[in-house]
C-alpha cells in the first residue's frame, strides 16, 4: 500500500465520521493533540491549486501510537505481491481499529454540555487528559 493510497482511505474514514456528525476540531485534537486542527483542516481539503495534502511520517507514527501501533517505511522490492498483502492487510486492520476506537472515545467522551461549558484551554487540557488514559 502507498502513501498516498492510505492516506486518501484515513481521509475518507474521518470525512465520513464528520459528515456522521462528528465534530472535526475533536477528531484533530484526538489524532494530533491540541494543535491538531490547522493540519486536520489542510488535510482535508485541497489546497488553492485543488491540491490535497497528504500527512507524512510524524503525524502517521502520531496516529498510530493511539492505538499502540508503529509507523514505519518498508522498502519492498518489485513483483513481491505477497508482501504487499501482508503490508496492506495490516494497514487496513489499522484503519479499522482506528475507525472503531475513534467511534467509541467521541461517544464515550464528549457531550454537548462539556463542549459548550469550558474555555479553548481548559478543554484542550481534558482532551490530553482523556488521550492520556485511553493510551495508557
Amino acid at each position: 500500500m502507498k502513501l498516498n493510497e492510505l492516506n486518501e482511505i484515513l481521509r475518507s474514514l474521518i470525512l465520513n465520521k464528520i459528515e456522521n456528525g462528528w465534530i472535526k476540531s475533536q477528531i484533530g485534537k484526538i489524532l494530533l493533540g491540541p494543535s491538531g486542527q490547522a493540519q486536520m483542516n489542510r488535510f482535508l481539503s485541497p489546497n488553492e491549486s485543488g491540491i490535497k495534502i497528504n500527512f507524512g511520517i510524524k503525524p502517521l507514527q502520531k496516529i498510530a501510537r493511539l492505538l499502540d501501533y508503529d509507523a514505519t517505511i518498508i522498502f519492498i522490492p518489485n513483483n513481491k505481491s505477497e508482501i504487499n498483502q501482508a503490508v496492506e492487510e495490516c494497514n487496513m486492520r489499522f484503519l479499522s481499529e482506528l475507525s472503531i476506537a475513534l467511534d467509541n472515545f467521541i461517544k464515550n467522551n464528549f457531550t454537548e454540555n462539556i463542549i459548550k461549558n469550558n474555555s479553548k484551554s481548559e478543554m484542550d487540557e481534558i482532551i490530553n487528559s482523556i488521550i492520556e488514559e485511553e493510551i495508557k
